[in-house]
C-alpha cells in the first residue's frame, strides 16, 4: 500500500512520536510510506527525525483554525486562512503525484483545513486527543464523518468517546499505541530489568529515584506528585525525585515555591528534556504518571514498560489499558496524592517487588506495546475498511 501520513509536528510530543513509530512499522511491513508536515513546524526536529528514518516528506501550510477569540488564536487563524489556497493547491498536487491508497490525518485542525479535498474512500482520522461531549464537537465530527472512511482512536477510551459524539460504531476503531525504543534491546538481547541495572535499587541504602516525565503542567498532575513527595518525606523514606520536561515558566515557578515550602529542595531535581528514552529511564527506578486530564494513551507509560520501570499512574483516559495494576505498576485515583504516596512507599520499601514488576513490565511491553503490533493492527483496519491487500 501507499500510505500518506499528515502530521503537523509543530513540536515533537507523543502524537508525533507515535506517528513516526507507526510510519516506520508500516514501512517495515513493506508499504510505501510518506509524510506531509506543516511549514510552521517551530524547531525542525520532526523533519530531522523523518530524514533520519529515510521517510520522504513534503512541507505544506497546514495551519491552526480556532474558535477561540484571543488575539493570538485569531492571528493564527487569519494567517492560516490566507494560506489556504496555497495549501489546497499543494495538497492536491501531492496527492496526484503520490496517489496514496490510504491517507491518515492525526490533527483535527489539519483534517478540517483540507476537508473539501478529503477522499471519503481512503481517508482516516487517527484520533490522539479526547474531545468534549458538546454540541459543537458533535456537529463537527458528523461533518468530518461525511468525508472520512473511519476514525481510529489510540485507545479504547478514545474509541468510545468518538462513538459518544454520535459517530456510528461500525465507523470507529481503536489501535493501542506502541513503540520500539532503540534501547529496549541491546546487542540483540532484551535489556535487563531496571532493578538489576541500577545500584540505586540493589539494597545498598542509596535513595530510590522517582521520575515524572513529559510536559510540565497542572493537568499532568505535577502538584499531586509534589504532594505525594511531602508524604514520603514525612514517612522518613530514602528517595530522590526528578522532574523531566518543560512547561510554562509561571507554573514552574509556583511548583518550585511549593517544593521549597515543603522543604523538598534537596530531594527534587529539575532536568531538561533528554534526547532518548534510554537517557530518561536509565536515571529513574519508578515512573509516576499522575494525570488529572483524560490522557488518551501517554507514550511515556508505554516506554516505561519497555525499559522495565515500575509505574504508578492514575485511572484516567487510556492509562488503565497500558498499566497492569498490581503487575507492571499501580493505578490510583486522579488528584489523590495520598494514594500515590502509598503505592510509592510500597515500591520504595520492597526491592523484590520492584524487581518483579520490572520483569513483568518488560514482558508485557515486549508482547503487547510494540510498534510491530500497532502497525499490524493498523494495517488490518485499512484492509478491512477499504478492501486492500497487504502486499498492494
Amino acid at each position: 500500500m501507499k500510505i500518506l501520513f499528515v502530521c503537523g509536528a509543530g513540536l515533537v510530543y507523543g502524537k508525533e512520536i507515535i506517528t513516526l513509530s507507526l510510519a516506520e512499522g508500516l514501512r517495515e511491513r513493506g508499504h510505501d510510506v510518506r509524510c506531509a508536515i506543516s511549514i510552521w513546524s517551530s524547531d525542525g526536529k520532526y523533519a530531522e527525525k523523518l530524514q533520519g528514518s529515510s521517510i520522504p516528506f513534503v512541507r505544506l501550510p497546514l495551519g491552526f483554525i480556532s474558535k477561540t477569540m484571543t488575539r493570538r488564536a485569531l492571528g493564527m487563524t487569519f494567517e492560516t486562512l490566507c494560506q489556504t489556497p496555497g495549501l489546497w493547491l499543494g495538497y492536491r498536487r501531492y496527492l496526484k503525484e503520490f496517489q496514496p491508497d490510504v491517507v491518515v490525518h492525526s490533527t483535527l485542525h489539519h483534517v478540517f483545513h483540507v476537508w473539501p479535498l478529503l477522499n471519503p474512500r481512503n481517508t482516516f482520522f487517527h484520533v490522539h486527543d479526547p474531545f468534549a461531549q458538546t454540541k459543537f464537537y458533535r456537529r463537527l465530527f458528523r461533518l468530518l464523518s461525511m468525508r472520512l472512511r473511519a476514525f481510529i482512536g489510540v485507545s479504547r477510551y478514545i474509541e468510545q468517546s468518538i462513538i459518544n459524539l454520535g459517530i456510528a460504531p461500525e465507523k470507529v476503531f481503536s489501535v493501542l499505541n506502541g513503540v520500539t525504543p532503540e534501547s529496549g534491546v541491546e546487542n540483540g538481547n532484551p535489556s535487563r530489568s531496571r532493578a538489576e541495572l541500577s545500584n540505586k535499587s540493589n539494597g545498598n541504602g542509596a535513595p530510590v529515584k522517582i521520575g515524572i516525565v513529559g510536559q510540565i503542567g497542572e493537568w499532568k498532575g505535577h502538584d499531586d506528585f509534589v504532594e505525594s513527595l511531602k508524604g514520603l518525606k514525612k514517612a522518613d523514606l530514602s528517595f530522590s525525585a526528578m522532574i523531566i520536561g518543560e512547561g510554562h515558566p509561571a507554573y514552574i515557578a509556583a511548583l518550585k515555591e511549593k517544593i521549597e515550602g515543603y522543604q523538598l529542595t534537596e530531594q527534587v531535581r529539575w532536568v531538561a528534556p533528554l534526547k532518548t528514552p534510554r537517557e530518561i529511564f536509565s536515571k529513574i527506578d519508578i515512573c509516576v504518571v499522575p494525570s488529572r486530564s483524560q490522557d488518551p494513551c501517554p507514550t511515556v507509560a508505554i516506554e516505561t514498560a519497555h525499559f522495565g520501570v515500575p509505574i504508578v499512574a492514575t485511572r484516567r483516559g487510556g492509562l488503565p489499558e497500558i498499566v497492569q495494576d498490581g503487575r507492571t505498576g499501580y493505578l490510583v485515583d486522579a488528584e489523590s496524592p495520598a494514594q500515590l504516596a502509598e503505592k510509592l512507599k510500597l515500591l520504595i520499601q520492597d526491592i523484590e517487588l520492584r524487581q518483579q514488576m520490572s520483569r513483568e513490565a518488560q514482558s508485557y511491553g515486549a508482547t503487547y506495546l510494540t510498534r510491530e503490533r500497532m502497525a499490524e493492527q493498523m494495517e488490518a483496519v485499512f484492509m478491512k475498511t477499504i478492501g486492500l491487500k497487504a502486499n498492494n
